[in-house]
């Protein structure tokens, strides 16, 4: 409590965690307070010196400044000014919540200065379970009678001097507090920076002449007008309720002045808004408005020209103005007349508002070579000033690559290390202090203006550049993020856009402002990195943005980038409302070849399905799956029945086996599966008899006859069943591409389930019930759930893993860490059952067989390689008649999908990659190749 108490004295924000600086917190409150103090202050031009007279003096001096004088005021009656709904207003108007109390509670930072109770904001946010109910009951009062205890209004006011310790009472600071609004007042304040370096940047590249009004209001808060801001409030549309509660807030305030720590009596006010108050920071911004309303009038009327921001054809911007909080600056031709328009505007808006334009701190800037300045300022009564000058503590139209505009930066950190009471803090403590507060205070700066190289002038207290470069990559994202915000429109009235409105074009020229130029170096690295959240898919381009997964989808598969038709094409464009809930209409300049079946169908199984936005929820859920495709009664009679009565004999018999024979020994017999793939791909007609595939073929089974003979627990049952299963698997698969194929459809190996499986759960629940049920209840055999679910979740774990590899790399990598597994499985089986026992028949044996395998899947591999080369050099022949022949019978459907995409264009070689769009092949919706273009295709290829 002591080091917190400490700490809110001294006014060090820079601390957050680390060592106790109690001491030091005690000398830096002594330090303030000493600076502070008030032995002599200067009053009209009269010195005060004892300490009764400073008070009265001060007090005098505020009491008349909050004082409303009789002057006559400008009526506002006749202006239009935007209005709120009246759903809006009634909004505003509801009862206070609990919780909409508590969350405002909780947002507002603890550790400011205390109220006259002497409680800072902390404890009513840690003791707010026992103050609660007051509160409450304190905001209901509010809500129901428009008033509340007058006390609670109350507010010190502390002398600051902001000028080198002054003792002048004209030259006191007032705090700044920042608010947005709408029309020309910026959202940010690095937006309003922005937009008058575009302006200054756009007239010096036109080689035009302009001027830029900068105008500073005296004492702003302090000096507006209660009646004023209640008829704005009351033109924009609030309500009588709402317009009350804001009248008892300002009119119910009393001010108190400490001097030398010594509050003197209270006095009420008038006029102004207190500082400070979160509440005051809208009401004047509301204030603001007429004056923004004015000067709009004014140009509507021709008797002011902003700047016009334009670029070739595109719809030009107009910018005349631009005000954040009492910060106002106005863009004009260089014509004497205009200004003396815009001194009537600002002198009516005084006689209305009560706000003052301060003459000594106002300047007016030359944009070009103006002549007659000195007039021109008389006409306004300001300053001169030039550039590079400084807006909102940001550099305004600095030279391209300039460096003197981070003199600033530099020299407010040489006066902060001046003053840095390094006696009083610790080594760890000086540390802390320059991580956080040295490096902080060129934040501000850097997240607009790229900070030079060190050897230019850079402050090297970190790492500035990648810093630097993040606070501007930032811009990047802001501009594909906001839509209407004025910045933006400014930016694309100048450069133009590119990409479906994400980004500007290029900026060119070597000389001017260059901000926007140097934000835009940073596009590259910050657009690979960002990706898209799916809405209609209109703006997003399919292939080369990051729209779906981690990668871009050209990069994720560039093989199928390369055959694309559309490489440019939108999401919305490759998705057809048509085909039942929607599908995906992928088209390419080719049909593909049986090796590239297996790509198609994991980027439609993992990818491509459950991602576009109409697609159903539930199915983008479950593994985001694609709609059921179309299903006929006939195609489920001829072709699923019998694939699932296959399908679930290889479980039926597979299963069964490891009743009679060992984990280990089922896990060799399993090496037969190629042979018997290939046996019923030959006699089914879709694979050819290959002399050194048949050659692989008996190899592997004379390595499993070896096997077989080894083992020392043979049963000749248990082989029977395992080598039906293995063979009924064989046949499921062959039978799913003669079948299924031809007739035009194509299961991905997720969508299948949804047909597949319940068929087999008929097939496998008829032999379950009349021989495996019985058996059960005699052997009294207890279902395990858990054993069950275990089990089943594994077996989705692994056939997930699978889709989730396949894609990501090569065919052999693939194949190779099947055959490791096998190996695993083996030396594990002989771990967990201890029956299992291996002799080295059963290795050398398994080993032959392995051989085989790995053989088989070289020349597979080979095969597909080498049709891949073939087919980007078909004869021109083959060419013309495939694609006179596509639209034939046979059709051809292979499943697609991607999973990530980049900006860019890849191009395919070959003759492929110049086939017409408009003839091009649709992927998911109908592939088709003719059996004569087919044919020719194989000829060539093999």
């Amino acid at each position: 409590m002591v080091e917190t108490h400490w700490r809110q004295h001294s006014r060090e924000l820079w601390l957050r965690e680390g060592d106790k600086n109690t001491g030091y917190f005690h000398r830096m409150a002594t330090a303030h307070r000493r600076i502070n103090h008030m032995d002599i202050i200067k009053i009209n031009g009269v010195w005060l010196t004892k300490e009764k007279d400073v008070r009265e003096g001060v007090v005098n001096v505020f009491q008349h400044l909050l004082t409303e004088n009789s002057d006559w005021k400008a009526d506002i009656e006749m202006l239009q000014l935007e209005q709120i709904n009246q759903q809006e207003a009634e909004n505003l108007e509801h009862p206070f919540s609990e919780d909409e109390i508590h969350s405002a509670l909780m947002e507002m930072n603890g550790d400011k200065a205390p109220g006259l109770d002497g409680f800072t904001m902390a404890f009513w946010q840690r003791c707010w379970v026992l103050v609660k109910e007051e509160v409450l009951d304190l905001f209901k009062e509010f809500y129901e009678q428009s008033a509340f205890i007058k006390s609670i209004n109350n507010t010190f006011l502390v002398l600051l001097p902001k000028k080198g310790g002054q003792r002048i009472l004209g030259n006191l600071g007032q705090s700044v507090f920042w608010g947005g609004c709408t029309n020309y007042w910026p959202r940010q304040i690095l937006d309003a920076s922005l937009i008058a370096n575009e302006v200054i940047d756009a007239w010096q590249k036109r080689e035009e002449k302009g001027l830029i009004c900068k105008l500073d209001i005296e004492k702003a808060y302090d000096s507006l007008n209660w009646q004023f801001f209640m008829k704005v409030m009351r033109k924009m549309g609030f309500g009588s309720k709402w317009l009350g509660w804001m009248w008892s807030c300002i009119s119910t305030t009393k001010f108190s002045v400490l001097v030398n720590g010594v509050p003197a009596s209270f006095f009420p006010s008038s006029k102004g808004l207190r500082q400070g108050d979160p509440l005051s920071s809208y009401l004047f911004v509301m204030g603001m408005e007429v004056l923004s309303n004015l000067i709009r009038r004014v140009v509507e009327g021709r008797f002011l020209t902003g700047c016009r921001i334009r670029g070739g054809e595109r719809q030009s911007v107009h910018i005349s103005h631009m005000l954040f909080a009492d910060d106002t600056i106005v863009f004009c031709e260089a014509r004497k007349e205009y200004l003396t328009y815009l001194s009537w505007i600002l002198f009516w808006f005084e006689a209305a508002s009560g706000l003052r334009i301060n003459l000594d701190k106002s300047e007016i800037i030359p944009v070009g070579e103006v002549e007659e300045m000195e007039e021109m300022a008389a006409e306004l009564g300001y300053k001169v000033g030039s550039m590079p000058s400084v807006y909102l503590r940001l550099p305004l139209g600095p030279p391209n690559k300039s460096t003197a505009m981070w003199d600033g930066v530099e020299e407010k950190m040489r006066r902060r290390l001046a003053h840095w009471k390094h006696q009083y803090i610790s080594k760890g403590g000086r540390l802390i202090l320059i991580k956080s507060t040295m490096a902080s205070m060129s934040l501000y700066q850097m997240s607009l203006f790229r900070m030079p190289k060190e050897r230019k002038g850079g402050l090297g207290l970190r790492k500035l550049v990648p810093l630097n470069k993040a606070l501007l990559g930032k811009w990047i994202w802001r501009f594909a993020c906001e839509k209407e915000n004025m910045w933006k429109q400014v930016l694309l009235a100048k450069y133009g856009q590119e990409g479906f409105g994400w980004m500007t074009k290029k900026a060119n020229g070597t000389f001017g402002v260059g901000v926007w130029k140097e934000i835009l170096k940073e596009k590259d690295w910050c657009w690979e990195n960002m990706a898209f959240t799916m809405g209609n898919g209109t703006k997003i381009r399919f292939w080369n943005d990051l729209w779906c997964g981690c990668t871009v989808l050209s990069q994720r598969f560039p093989h199928l980038y390369g055959m694309a038709a559309h490489r440019n094409g939108t999401v919305e464009e490759m998705w057809d409302q048509n085909v039942g809930q929607g599908d995906w209409d992928l088209r390419f300049v080719r049909g593909f070849n049986d090796w590239e079946l297996d790509m198609v169908g994991y980027c439609a199984t993992i990818y491509f399905k459950g991602k576009h936005p109409q697609v159903s929820p539930l199915l983008e859920l479950v593994m985001r799956v694609a709609s059921p495709v179309k299903m006929t009664i006939e195609i489920y009679s001829t072709c699923v029945i019998p694939i699932s009565a296959f399908f679930a004999s290889s479980l039926w018999f597979g299963n069964t086996a490891y009743l009679h024979i060992s984990v280990a020994f089922i896990q060799m017999l399993k090496a037969l599966m190629p042979v018997a793939t290939f046996l019923m791909a030959v006699i089914c007609g879709t694979d050819k008899l290959r002399c050194d595939v048949f050659l692989n073929m008996l190899l592997v089974s004379v390595g499993v006859v070896i096997s077989s003979y080894g083992e020392i627990h043979f049963n000749v049952i248990g082989t029977v069943y395992q080598v039906t299963g293995i063979f009924a698997e064989a046949l499921r698969l062959v039978l799913t591409q003669v079948l299924l194929q031809k007739k035009g459809l194509t299961l991905n190996p997720i969508t299948s389930l949804y047909y597949i499986a319940p068929c087999s759960f008929v097939f496998l629940f008829v032999p379950w019930y009349f021989l495996e049920k019985p058996q059960m209840e005699i052997s009294q055999i207890q279902f395990n759930f858990w054993i069950f679910f275990s089990n089943a979740l594994c077996a989705l774990a692994l056939n997930f893993s699978i889709f989730l590899v396949i894609g990501r790399t090569g065919a052999v990598t693939i194949r190779v860490a099947g055959v490791l597994k096998d190996w695993i499985l083996i030396a594990l089986s002989t771990v967990i059952f201890p029956e299992s026992t291996i002799t080295g028949l059963n290795i050398i044996g398994y080993a032959i067989a392995l051989c085989g395998v790995v053989m088989y899947n070289y020349l597979k591999v080979k095969d597909v390689r080498a049709a891949q080369l073939s087919s980007e050099s078909l004869p021109e022949r083959i060419v013309k008649d495939w694609k006179l022949e596509k639209k034939s019978s046979d059709i051809f459907v292979p499943d697609s999908s991607n999973d990530n995409n980049i900006r860019g264009s890849g191009g395919g070689n070959g003759p492929g990659a110049d086939l017409n769009a408009a003839e091009a092949t649709p992927l998911l919706a109908s592939a088709r190749l003719s059996h004569i273009g087919r044919s020719q295709l194989t000829i060539h290829t093999a």
